[in-house]
């Protein structure tokens, strides 16, 4: 029974990321979700973060890097700046990896409105932080700021707006669907 388990918990991963894929370059799509520089309501926190709560930090952390690096993989492997290595663990490992998978240590959470969204914003926190170093590091004197508070400042302006709104409509996503996304799971994994 274990290994029928296993393949439920891979097969459910494989379609949140899929579905999470999707959302992503649907939210590439719509200019309204965009912002200039690359920032962009993503539409695919919800299903991302909805592997880890629903089966716990194996799969949470495997979903969410594997749904960065697809990402990742599938828009060409773009780099922005002159310092590849920042920019990949501040843009993509830490927000993603950390900030998405985060929320599969918090697997009680599932069937709470409260305590789920509490999660949800916790995400958000650390997507926001990690974005926002990195913008201050990476693009403090190409913005043409002479202190760092005034980059400090546009980084955090810049890039909360659409963290922000990313995790606002991943919350009212989940409040509005939290009757069926324990759907599937046994008992004991609630």
């Amino acid at each position: 029974m274990k290994s029928n388990e296993t393949v439920r918990s891979l097969t459910e991963t494989a379609v949140f990321v899929a579905l999470g894929l999707a959302l992503k370059f649907l939210s590439d799509i719509i200019p309204f979700l965009n912002f200039f520089e690359g920032g962009t309501i993503d539409l695919a926190m919800l299903p991302i973060c909805l592997i880890g709560l629903r089966r716990g930090p194996k799969y949470g952390f495997l979903g969410a890097t594997l749904y960065w690096l697809l990402a990742w993989l599938i828009g060409g492997l773009k780099i922005y700046s002159d310092y590849p290595l920042i920019e990949i663990l501040l843009d993509r490992f830490i927000p993603y990896t950390v900030g998405y998978g985060i929320a599969s240590l918090f697997t009680n959470t599932l069937n709470k409105r409260i305590k789920g969204s509490l999660v949800l914003v916790l995400c958000g926190i650390i997507r926001l932080i990690s974005h926002t170093t990195s913008g201050v590091l990476l693009w403090y004197s190409w913005t043409g700021f002479n202190e760092f508070a005034e980059s400090f400042y546009a980084s955090l302006i810049y890039n909360g707006s659409y963290v922000l709104l990313t995790t606002l409509l991943a919350i009212i996503l989940f409040i509005s669907m939290n009757r069926i996304l324990s759907f599937g799971l046994k008992k004991s994994e609630e």
